[in-house]
């Protein structure tokens, strides 16, 4: 082993085979694994020696055909030599630190615990200062992994002349136990046909070239080495993927130390997040369920929806009669336009002709990144007038939640300033969230109709105290015909008489206004005369004797 620098070194320790793949020339023969969709694709890069030339970066051929050249500012190797001599003193100088005899087990479990975790962090800073200086990289970070596939950057040693990495990678969820390869060497990152996002990563970085080793034990994927060069493109010796290959196995150690810290805090984070989300859907749903308008419905749940998904933007879509639709309520971010003004109708032909598509189902739809699940051009077009580069969607139903249910609307949260690894309880958050607004809107329209049942009720009450009072029956007629017509809210209101023979005539009429009156007898008159309904008369008052109620007729 070329780094024996975590516990007591031995012999045994150096025969150990790191990442369970043994040290010889045979692995090295084997195809360099490169990244795809942000991980890694199979590529020939190292055999004997490393062929492909990357930027203009050739490698040199005869008596040099191990030489290492990169740029001037940087360095120059004429031989590949072995990383070992550039390392000598990393066994001794952790042996110290590497035994659990120094711990002082007076310590109680919190400050034992934090002191093995500080000696691992500071063993893997000064570990990745080492390699750093051996590979004469522009960074070196050790990545662990969190319980949910998530992660974080443990330790880093990067150039002065870098920013360090931050929570770049902080959501990369697509590398896991189950698909990740011994390792990725990737030469030039601009020649990679790399996913948007993990592009967007590494430029994040300023990574132009990198070698990337899982860490892992007993088949668990604890986390990463990597190794970055961002000054140009890099063309990585056999020598210096042995050099990770070693030190990747020193990294499991005080990654096993920290581990259990780590997810300690992870799941309290998890389980304080889940109860402040818990407590801010109660109390919004309770505010939903108290708004008497649809209006503030849509505020309350765009405005406390969008904090509580910390997310750019969360917008309210309603479905016209053809299936069309337009955004009536959101919320959005600072410095991101608001799609109620900006975008006045929109026109989904797959919503149109499919009738809501999969959200008439009840279906929710989630895409990490609208660039890498396959949209067509004209989708991908509509989604970049909404300014999304990742986006959630969950329906809004009103009437009976069995077979009477009514697709109404679309609930939609968007991440605009980059792609974004949508979570379940995410995901359940938003449905809960579209089904709420579906049952305060259908609330809002059962009391709205109650409310104008209880109004025409006691209207109708007060006209039939007034017609008791009228001096009258003219004066009667006319009150109900007018009081009618305003209840419901329509133009013209009359009533009709039938004569002995089953003819009639209108006897009292209230139309809204003067002029609409002179117009309506003028055509009444001409049209039908004295006998306005000739089938009436035929048929004796039809259906109506039986009191029946039609709402049309067909003159």
């Amino acid at each position: 082993m070329v780094l024996n620098w975590i516990f007591d070194s031995s012999k045994e320790q150096q025969e150990e085979e790191p990442n369970g793949h043994p040290q010889n020339n045979g692995l090295l023969k084997e195809q360099v694994e490169e990244e795809s969709n942000g991980h890694p694709q199979n590529s020939e890069l190292l055999k004997e020696q490393v062929e492909e030339e990357s930027n203009g970066h050739p490698q040199n051929n005869g008596d040099n055909s191990k030489q290492l050249t990169m740029n001037a500012e940087h360095f120059s190797h004429n031989q590949d030599k072995p990383h070992k001599e550039t390392l000598p003193t990393l066994d001794a100088n952790y042996r110290e630190v590497s035994s659990l005899s120094v711990i002082d087990f007076e310590l109680d479990g919190a400050d034992w615990l934090n002191n093995i975790n500080q000696q691992a962090q500071q063993r893997m800073v000064d570990g990745l200062h080492q390699i750093r200086k051996s590979l004469q990289a522009d960074r070196v970070l050790v990545y662990g992994f969190n319980p949910d596939g998530s992660g974080e950057v443990l330790a880093e040693s990067v150039d002065a002349r870098w920013s360090k990495a931050g929570s770049s990678f902080d959501l990369d969820y697509n590398l896991t136990e189950d698909n990740c390869k011994p390792y990725y060497v990737v030469n030039d990152v601009s020649t990679k046909g790399f996913a948007l996002c993990f592009r967007e990563a590494l430029e994040a970085i300023e990574g132009k070239a990198y070698i990337v080793v899982p860490i892992k034990y007993n088949d668990q994927l604890l986390g990463l080495l990597s190794a970055y060069h961002n000054a140009t493109p890099r063309n990585w010796q056999e020598s210096e993927l042995k050099l990770m290959l070693n030190a990747a196995a020193q990294f499991r150690i005080p990654l096993q130390q920290t581990a259990f810290i780590r997810n300690s805090q992870f799941q309290q984070q998890q389980r304080d997040k889940a109860v402040k989300q818990e407590r801010a859907l109660g109390k919004m749903l309770e505010q939903i369920r108290n708004a008497k308008e649809d209006e503030r419905i849509f505020q309350i749940a765009t405005y406390e929806g969008r904090k509580l998904l910390q997310a750019d933007r969360l917008a309210v879509y309603r479905f016209d009669e053809d299936w069309g639709g337009r955004f009536i309520a959101e919320s959005v971010g600072a410095g991101w336009s608001k799609l109620i003004d900006t975008v006045l109708v929109v026109n989904d032909t797959f919503l149109q002709e499919n009738q809501g598509g999969r959200y008439k189902h009840g279906e929710c739809f989630a895409v990490d990144d609208i660039y890498g699940v396959g949209h067509q051009a004209c989708h991908i077009a509509l989604l970049e007038q909404f300014e999304a580069r990742a986006y959630a969607i969950a329906p809004i139903f009103i009437g009976d939640m069995a077979a009477d249910k009514k697709l109404w609307g679309l609930l939609g949260v968007y991440q605009n300033s980059g792609c974004r690894k949508w979570q379940k309880d995410e995901i359940e958050l938003l449905r809960q969230l579209g089904l709420q607004i579906g049952i305060g809107i259908q609330q809002n329209q059962q009391f709205a109709e109650l409310e104008k049942t209880v109004f025409r009720q006691k209207s109708v009450a007060q006209m039939v105290a007034r017609m008791q009072k009228s001096v009258s029956v003219e004066n009667a007629l006319e009150i109900a015909a007018q009081e009618t017509r305003k209840l419901l809210d329509v133009e013209r209101s009359s009533i009709y008489r039938f004569n002995a023979d089953w003819s009639g005539e209108n006897v009292v009429e209230a139309p809204f206004d003067k002029e609409f009156k002179a117009l309506q007898e003028s055509c009444f008159q001409t049209t039908f005369g004295q006998n306005t309904y000739p089938d009436l008369q035929k048929n004796q008052g039809g259906s109506y004797q039986n009191g029946h109620f039609d709402e049309s007729i067909n003159l």
